[in-house]
């Protein structure tokens, strides 16, 4: 999202602490495969890193849409989750573009 850190070279740890342990059968070495199915597809290297998509909803996005959509961590809570489980750190300058959109429906 603009305005936003770039959590796109994060993407495989967020996945993993968000949704466990991925579809062996159904991964890849460039994609994590989340569920019996695999529905849920997240992209770990290569050009489209941090860009993930969720079969069975027909929604995606990136690393962002990721925590607050599929993890639920709306606003605040997404940059207190990725300090307290990452020690990813984000400063005030980028907390002000963190008012993300609503899931619509």
């Amino acid at each position: 999202m603009a305005g936003l850190p770039d959590l796109r070279p994060h993407a495989e740890k967020i996945a993993r602490r968000l949704f466990g342990e991925p579809n062996k059968r159904l991964s890849k070495k460039s994609q994590l495969r989340f569920g019996t199915n695999g529905s849920l597809a997240v992209e770990i290297a290569g050009p489209k890193r941090g860009d993930w998509y969720d079969h069975e909803n027909a929604i995606g996005g990136g690393p962002w849409e990721l925590l607050t959509i599929k993890g639920g961590k709306a606003n605040g809570a997404a940059v207190q989750w990725l300090q307290s489980e990452l020690r990813i750190q984000i400063g005030p300058a980028d907390r002000r573009h963190l008012r993300l959109p609503r899931r619509a429906g």
